[in-house]
């Protein structure tokens, strides 16, 4: 060999090494990026369901407003009150554990942390 090529050799060489280096570090950084979306797909997913749950519990709870106010109205109406009653009064109903129940769910704030955690390293 030439004198020459030694210099062009080991350049070479380190060339090799680093694009060794540059392939690992992108598999690394891709395999990262999977995980991510792994982690909030399933996030997106548990939301989605938790958002439909909670709107049918509003729907619910609207339904059990609107049943209140047609029965009181008909209470009412049957009833034939000596003073006039305004039509646009709802009757008052305690939803404060109805609220909290249906924000809160059944699960505590440790159970969805940890479902949370068992997702991310799924």
């Amino acid at each position: 060999k030439k004198g020459g090529d030694i210099p062009r050799e080991k350049r070479l060489e380190q060339n090799r090494k680093a694009a060794i280096e540059s392939r690992r570090r992108k598999k690394e950084m891709v395999d990262e990026l999977k995980r991510s979306v792994h982690f909030y797909t399933k996030a997106n997913t548990n939301l989605k369901a938790q958002n439909a749950d909670l709107e049918r519990q509003l729907l619910v709870a609207k339904q059990a407003i609107l049943f209140n106010k047609e029965k009181a109205d008909s209470e009412a109406a049957s009833a034939k009150p000596a003073a006039p009653v305004a039509s646009n009064t709802l009757p008052t109903m305690d939803m404060s554990a109805f609220a909290a129940a249906s924000f809160f769910g059944s699960k505590s704030k440790q159970d969805i942390e940890s479902e949370a955690m068992q997702a991310q390293f799924a």
